[in-house]
């Protein structure tokens, strides 16, 4: 009789507590009476399992959406995404993920995709590149002006941002020297054997000192190396030359 008092009362204080627990959106409570945001551990590694077996990496749970990457797992409540259109459901969910799995709160999924792409066209370290706290860790802005004048002069990528780091570290009388003379080049139509020429020097080893220095003599007065292959390649690749 005492085991039955006491099962009934257990059951009543457990009713009173459920009635009394008020969970917030995109929480759960688990098995073991704790509230989990999302799903509780048991329940978040069943998911991992699943998808480490070749089941989906998304789907629905406790009126979450879930995504799972690797042993990390998103969650986004459904009511915050119910009544939006797709492309900004899809962008909700991405940012929440990329942010979830890099830990950085401001880098969003256009940002990690902005980043694959340049590190495709760059061969810069996609992980670098997030380290440094997305595009705007490099540098503000630079990305977008850099596929703006590639896209508008046919130079590549990978020889634009170079001329652009190599410029940040000269002073401002010799960046805007060298911007005109590259204006100018680009202006009469040597695009493509610039282009050509900023992947050969590069490849060679001396386009630091192209842009750097204005003459053998220059670079060699600046402790420089590779002062003379820099200046057999100026001579060797001037587009205004013939």
């Amino acid at each position: 009789m005492m085991k039955y008092s006491i099962a009934i009362m257990a059951t009543i204080l457990l009713a009173g507590a459920a009635e009394a627990l008020t969970l917030k959106t995109g929480q759960v409570l688990g098995s073991d009476g704790q509230i989990y945001q999302g799903a509780s551990p048991e329940t978040r590694q069943q998911l991992i399992n699943k998808v480490q077996k070749g089941g989906e990496i998304a789907g629905v749970a406790n009126g979450n959406v879930y995504v799972v990457v690797g042993e990390t797992i998103t969650f986004l409540p459904l009511a915050d995404i119910q009544g939006l259109t797709d492309s900004t459901v899809k962008t909700r969910i991405g940012d929440r993920v990329v942010q979830n799995v890099t830990g950085i709160e401001s880098l969003t999924f256009a940002d990690l995709e902005a980043a694959r792409m340049l590190s495709q066209q760059t061969g810069l370290d996609l992980s670098a590149i997030i380290a440094a706290g997305g595009l705007d860790g490099l540098e503000p802005g630079m990305l977008a002006q850099i596929q703006k004048a590639s896209a508008e002069t046919g130079i590549g990528m990978q020889n634009l941002l170079a001329v652009s780091t190599i410029m940040d570290s000269l002073p401002e009388d010799k960046v805007a020297e060298l911007s005109a003379d590259l204006e100018s080049l680009i202006a009469e139509g040597f695009a493509e054997q610039l282009d050509e020429i900023l992947t050969a020097a590069q490849e060679e080893g001396v386009l630091d000192n192209l842009l750097r220095f204005n003459s053998l003599e220059e670079c060699q007065a600046a402790g420089a190396d590779n002062c003379d292959a820099a200046d057999r390649f100026a001579d060797q690749n001037d587009p205004n030359a013939g």
